[in-house]
């Protein structure tokens, strides 16, 4: 029973993943503070609110011209496969 368990690291192995871990979160901390991607997506949602505005607009105003339109509905089926002379 005199053997250390596989888990457990040296001095020397626990100062390597430290540093690792260092060098990975000051990697991440650079790619977030990129600026050039954020300006992609502030320009990707200006265009995508664009878009939407202009459809909720579209639908309204062709709502509008469907109601001011007056449509005659038939009175049948009879109607509507005789027309009339």
């Amino acid at each position: 029973m005199g053997r250390r368990p596989i888990t457990r690291l040296t001095l020397d192995e626990r100062r390597r993943v430290y540093l690792a871990r260092q060098r990975a979160s000051a990697a991440m901390l650079v790619q977030q503070t990129a600026a050039e991607p954020r300006a992609a997506t502030v320009v990707a949602a200006g265009w995508r609110q664009v878009i939407q505005i202009a459809a909720i607009l579209t639908l309204i105003f062709v709502g509008l011209a469907a109601y001011n339109v007056n449509f005659r509905l038939p009175a049948s089926l009879i109607e509507v496969l005789l027309p009339r002379p």
